[in-house]
C-alpha cells in the first residue's frame, strides 16, 4: 500500500479564500468546502489549529473518528493522518499553520495527535479576536493575531488537563508589553506591571506562552515594524526608533533574524505585491 500524501506549506484541498502571514511562525488561512465533499486519507507536513465556522466535518483515522460543527477547535500535529468528508452544507473554517519552529516551542502544551476537537466556548475570547483581527486588520493585527494563537493553544492545554481558567496575570502582562514595547522594557517592570517577580513571570510566560518575556517584547516591536514598513513611507531609522529599537542598525539585525529579509527588502517586497 502506498503511503498517504503529503499536504505541504500553504497546501489545502479546499478553496483558500484568503490568507494572512502573521510573521515567518504562522499563517491563517479562510478555508471553504464545498457540500458532500472528500478528502481521501492524507496528512500534512505542519501542525495546524482549525476553527470551524460553518458546516459539518466528519473526519476519521486507524480506529477514531470525529464529527466536527460550528464552533469547534481542531488541532493536529504534523503527519497526522485523516480523511475528512464534509455535511450537506457548505463548510468554512479558519486554519492556522504553524511552523516546525513554532512548533517545536509550543509541543510541550499542544494537544497530541491524532485530532483533538474542543468545544467553541471554551474559546470564546481567543477566536473572536482571531475574528476580528482578520475581519478588521491594522498596524497591530499582527500582533493580536500570534496573541489570539498562543492563547488558544494554552487554553487547550489546561483544558485537557483540567485547568479551568487561564492565568489572567500573564495575559495581562502580555498586553502591557503590547502597549508599551515603543519604550525600553526589563523583565522586572513586565512582571512588577501584575505584581510578580522577574523569576515568576519569565516562568510563566515560557510555560503558557512559549516565549520568554523578552522573546515577546522583540516579536512586538518586529511585527509593528513589519506592518509600518509595509504600509508607510517613514524612514526605516525613525521607524526602528519608534518601535524601541537602539537604532536602524538594530533594527535590520532582528528583522533580518526573524523574517530573513533587511527592513528595505520587505518594504519593497510588499509594495510590489
Amino acid at each position: 500500500m502506498s503511503p498517504p500524501p503529503i499536504f505541504h506549506e500553504r497546501q489545502f484541498a479546499g478553496h483558500v479564500d484568503g490568507a494572512i502571514d502573521v510573521s515567518r511562525e504562522v499563517t491563517i488561512y479562510q478555508l471553504s468546502h464545498l457540500p458532500l465533499q472528500v478528502i481521501a486519507t492524507h496528512e500534512h507536513e505542519l501542525a495546524r489549529i482549525a476553527v470551524t465556522l460553518e458546516g459539518m466535518l466528519y473526519e476519521q483515522g486507524d480506529g477514531w473518528s470525529e464529527e466536527i460543527g460550528p464552533g469547534a477547535v481542531v488541532f493536529w500535529t504534523p503527519g497526522a493522518t485523516h480523511e475528512d468528508r464534509f455535511g450537506t452544507s457548505r463548510s468554512r473554517s479558519i486554519q492556522i499553520e504553524l511552523s516546525d519552529r513554532l512548533f517545536a516551542k509550543v509541543r510541550h502544551v499542544f494537544p497530541p495527535a491524532p485530532t483533538t476537537v474542543l468545544g467553541g466556548e471554551l474559546f470564546d475570547g481567543a477566536v473572536r479576536t482571531l475574528l476580528q483581527e482578520i475581519d478588521g486588520p491594522d498596524f497591530a493585527t499582527a500582533t493580536a493575531l500570534e496573541g489570539a494563537i498562543y492563547a488558544v493553544i494554552a487554553r487547550a492545554y489546561r483544558i485537557l488537563h483540567g485547568r479551568a481558567s487561564p492565568r489572567a496575570d500573564v495575559l495581562r502582562a502580555a498586553d502591557y508589553v503590547s502597549r508599551n514595547f515603543h519604550r525600553r522594557l526589563t523583565v522586572a517592570e513586565i512582571g512588577a506591571s501584575v505584581g510578580l517577580s522577574s523569576r515568576t513571570i519569565a516562568q510563566r510566560f515560557q510555560e503558557e506562552l512559549g516565549l520568554s518575556p523578552g522573546e515577546y517584547l522583540r516579536r512586538a516591536r518586529l511585527e509593528s515594524a513589519a506592518s509600518q514598513l509595509a504600509t508607510t513611507d517613514t524612514p526605516v531609522g525613525r521607524i526602528a526608533h519608534a518601535c524601541g529599537f537602539y537604532d536602524q542598525a538594530h533594527l535590520t539585525r532582528e528583522f533580518g533574524r526573524h523574517f530573513g529579509i533587511t527592513p528595505r527588502g520587505y518594504r519593497c517586497r510588499q509594495r510590489s505585491r
